[in-house]
């Protein structure tokens, strides 16, 4: 049976018409209010189609292709060994798949003897050589695969590590030595310098261990990256996205686009953050926004803490693990891959901040990185990527697109097959590419500006026989 065309009847919607659309939601105010404002970046017009075919960086898009399998984590502050052992086994059945402990005398021999460490991702925050060793004994009485351990061994100084780490790292890739974290209180002001500060410090790392007989992949891996995301949703994935095009290109550069390597090689986590002094089920629609905007950016993890509630933290522990398994086990966020690629809004940010980000790491941080270890201005280029063109604009290549991972026929919730990665290729069937949001057949939204003006409401009849009576009483 042929397939049947749905929208002949209807006309396709132009940038002018649609633009007319929302200048009457607004009722007279200018569309400037609808921008996303960024500290650091030009305004950003929300409500706009952009221009056809903008120009997206190849290098922001995760190499995943089987779709974004990310892990939910825990974070654990007890310090008593027995009551941290008693949440951490709370806590993963409830849901969670990775722990942190963020204690530096939380007992691990107890936690490390009592769960089956291949079967988690254990995220220590304080290394010692104690916990290298545990970690090696269990993984050298390991009969299955050593590449299944998945371990941040959160170290702070490079300088000092276990002679016994290389060789941790070389049987497992997901092993990582070192954790750099964005600067909490800089993330909320300057998203830009935070970036580019996180970006300095994971380049002065590897530019350290390369320069002790490091390769580049296990200097690469030896990282991980932690984000502190809010609810701004399309701020933080081109955020997100910004900083792993630039991390990419660095790995490009320096290893010829290893498919086994790049962007593999460095964890993502990302932790959702509550405004300060707040409490309130508010902050549980904050968390699932900012989970939302991690997931959609690629994480490796998602720290979701706590959430600040009236009901006390055992109430929002139970909200938060809630949260990740409706996100993953429900919504099947974990299915696609970079979902909001092509978008242009996302893609225009993540350009923008791309741009930015290179601006700001070229002041003065050559000099710091020479002084680091990089023995010559060529393994700077290569080392940071700073002074180099746009990524797009070199004769570099993103890897294949090793069409042979991507998954098809996955079934959501409503038995709509869906593929685990999408390109530009993906559009060319679609029928219905040109409407828009506020006019016929209304397949993006009743509103032109995509809810931006009209919030969603939820009208709830409470034994009232009309909309007119209900409305009276609301309204009182």
């Amino acid at each position: 049976m042929a397939k049947e065309k749905l929208f002949d009847g209807f006309a396709a919607l132009d940038r002018a018409q649609w633009e007319a659309i929302i200048a009457k939601e607004l009722k007279g105010a200018v569309p400037a209010s609808l921008d996303v404002m960024v500290p650091g970046l030009d305004p950003i017009p929300l409500a706009s189609m952009g221009p056809q075919g903008a120009t997206a960086s190849p290098f922001a898009r995760s190499a995943k292709r089987n779709g974004n399998a990310w892990r939910l984590s825990y974070p654990i502050a007890e310090a008593d060994p027995v009551l941290a052992n008693k949440e951490i086994l709370e806590v993963l059945m409830l849901g969670a798949d990775s722990i942190e402990l963020r204690s530096p005398t939380t007992g691990e021999r107890p936690l490390l003897d009592l769960v089956h460490l291949p079967a988690i991702d254990l995220q220590m925050h304080h290394l010692t050589d104690e916990v290298v060793d545990l970690v090696l004994e269990q993984m050298e009485g390991y009969d299955g695969d050593p590449s299944e351990f998945s371990i941040s061994l959160g170290a702070q100084n490079a300088d000092v590590v276990h002679p016994g780490t290389a060789g941790l790292m070389q049987d497992s890739p997901k092993v990582r030595l070192m954790e750099m974290c964005e600067n909490k209180e800089l993330v909320a002001t300057d998203p830009i310098a935070a970036a580019a500060e996180v970006l300095d410090r994971a380049s002065l790392h590897c530019a350290a261990t390369m320069a002790v007989g490091w390769s580049h992949a296990h200097a690469k891996q030896s990282i991980q990256f932690r984000f502190f995301v809010g609810d701004d949703l399309f701020v933080e994935v081109a955020r997100i996205r910004a900083v792993r095009a630039i991390w990419n290109e660095i790995t490009a550069k320096a290893m010829n686009w290893d498919p086994d390597t790049t962007d593999a090689n460095s964890w993502f986590q990302c932790e959702v953050v509550y405004p300060a002094g707040e409490e309130g089920h508010v902050n549980a629609v904050r968390a699932t926004v900012a989970s939302l905007a991690s997931i959609w950016a690629g994480c490796d993890g998602l720290t979701i803490p706590p959430i600040p509630t009236p009901e006390g933290s055992k109430a929002g522990k139970r909200m938060a693990m809630n949260i990740g398994n409706l996100l993953r086990d429900e919504a099947f966020m974990d299915r696609v891959a970079d979902p909001l690629g092509g978008s242009w809004v996302v893609e225009k940010l993540t350009a923008e901040f791309i741009a930015a980000i290179k601006a700001r790491r070229n002041s003065g941080f050559k000099e710091r990185l020479l002084e680091h270890g990089a023995h010559s201005v060529h393994e700077l280029k290569i080392i940071t990527g700073i002074d180099s063109p746009e990524p797009w604009e070199t004769d570099l290549q993103p890897p294949a697109e090793r069409l042979e991972e991507v998954v098809h026929d996955l079934l959501n919730r409503e038995e709509v097959k869906i593929k685990s990665y999408y390109t530009r290729v993906d559009l060319d069937h679609v029928e219905h590419m040109h409407f828009g949001a506020g006019a016929p057949p209304y397949l993006r939204g009743p509103y032109g500006s995509m809810y931006a003006i009209r919030p969603w409401t939820i009208r709830q009849y409470a034994g009232f026989s009309t909309a007119e009576a209900s409305n009276a009483f609301y309204r009182r």
